[in-house]
């Protein structure tokens, strides 16, 4: 066992407040600013989501840790944070509307993330990319990822360790370029 093999459990809690704004499949939110959230698709424990404001457009693929259940991304942050941690990619729409370069990255139960560390096939990674998780589909893996409520605090730090399974990652992937290829700007 690696140095990340010691998975924590989830709660009823947690997942009960992970649930409170939970989302069906196809469903549409309006948001304060006149966008709206929708959650475009969900497989394999995937969460595909299209967020748009009147000036952009960005789509995220979310994997929450094992037992636990998919935050709603924040659009307006770019960024993820849900109980207990997990994966997640983020693409935007291009001025010239193509897809940008897609961000890779882990969350954890505060907004900003300080450290996070990978462990997959016995290896460990602190940096992920796109490429590199679609080299472990299929695969599973554990993960520590230590977040805090901005990037200079020393309080309220969180460290969240948990276990991912990187089943579906290049569907994640292809549907991400399709949702930042077709979704609609609000």
């Amino acid at each position: 066992m690696g140095l990340l093999a010691l998975a924590a459990c989830t709660t009823v809690a947690d997942v009960i407040t992970q649930a409170s704004g939970g989302f069906h499949v196809g469903e549409s939110r309006v948001t304060p600013d006149g966008g709206y959230q929708k959650l475009r698709l969900g497989f394999d424990g995937w969460t595909i989501w299209e967020m748009a404001s009147r000036e952009q457009l960005t789509c995220y693929a979310v994997k929450a840790g094992g037992g636990r259940l998919s935050p709603v991304p924040s659009p307006v942050l770019g960024i993820v944070a849900g109980s207990g941690g997990g994966f997640f990619m983020r693409v935007t729409r291009g001025p010239d509307g193509a897809p940008e370069a897609i961000f890779a990255g882990l969350y954890g139960t505060n907004a900003f993330v300080k450290q996070s560390l990978t462990e997959v096939g016995g290896r460990t990674y602190e940096a992920l990319t796109p490429e590199l998780a679609v080299q472990w589909e299929g695969q599973s893996g554990f993960y520590q990822v230590t977040t805090g409520p901005n990037f200079t605090s020393t309080e309220n730090i969180r460290r969240d360790i948990g276990a991912l399974d990187f089943t579906g990652v290049g569907r994640a992937v292809r549907e991400l370029v399709a949702c930042a290829s077709a979704g609609a700007v609000a």
